[in-house]
């Protein structure tokens, strides 16, 4: 899981949908991360209006977006997004039967890495005393 912080004061374009919100780039401080998934329950805390210090934690993995998991507001507020395991022990598990299948679940296995490492940044930020939202 990676970190950074700043005055968020860019979102790009975006697209939203019932579980997620893809922006074309978030800036914050002095970076831009391009192609930025942010779960819907999350994208309510972003504002590019507050005041102060924004920290966004997100998952990327090499063949992925950066994907939001947790937000610290400028007023001290500390969320993550709530991911269910039992969905990436399916994705695995499906992946991995479906492997014999004309190799099917190859197509999978990054699908399930990428909830896996969700999953195990949301626990981190849960262990930290994050408020988990859907």
């Amino acid at each position: 899981m990676k970190k950074v912080s700043g005055q968020l004061s860019l979102l790009g374009d975006s697209i939203i949908n019932a579980k997620q919100c893809n922006y074309s780039l978030i800036k914050i401080g002095g970076q831009i991360l391009p192609k930025v998934v942010v779960p819907i329950g999350l994208n309510n805390f972003l504002d590019v209006d507050a005041d102060g210090v924004t920290t966004l934690h997100y998952v990327k993995l090499f063949y992925t977006s950066p994907l939001i998991i947790g937000i610290e507001t400028p007023s001290g507020e500390r969320y993550y997004a709530k991911t269910n395991a039992f969905t990436s022990l399916i994705i695995l598990i499906c992946s991995i039967i479906l492997i014999p299948f004309l190799g099917l679940g190859l197509l999978f296995l990054p699908a399930a890495f990428a909830v896996i490492a969700t999953d195990i940044a949301g626990g981190q930020l849960q262990d930290q005393g994050f408020t988990p939202v859907k």
